[in-house]
């Protein structure tokens, strides 16, 4: 299967890399999503769905609209460059 659905509002979503990547034979195709995110689900004790797991598929804007509810929410990506000055990155000759 390499669509879904968006878990809150239904819009049809596919896998990014359905046929998975050559770098990385373990890798889950729902592990990246074209237009949405996928939330890894497993469900702990406390739930009365114990040992449910799976991936909830959510589209962009749903998500986008719902960041302000997210617990711990941050961003490796801007995380990891704060404190890099721009004196330090190599450049890149486009030849």
């Amino acid at each position: 299967m390499s669509k879904a659905h968006c878990f809150i509002c239904s819009t049809h979503l596919e896998q990014q890399w359905p046929e998975g990547t050559n770098s990385d034979p373990d890798y889950d195709p729902w592990e990246d999503v074209k237009d949405g995110i996928s939330l890894r689900l497993s469900a702990g004790y406390g739930s009365r769905n114990d040992g449910d797991y799976g991936y909830i598929i959510i589209c962009d804007p749903c998500y986008t609209a719902r960041k302000s509810h997210i617990v711990n929410l941050g961003n490796w990506i801007i995380e990891s460059v704060e404190g890099i000055d721009s004196a330090d990155l190599e450049t890149i000759d486009p030849a």
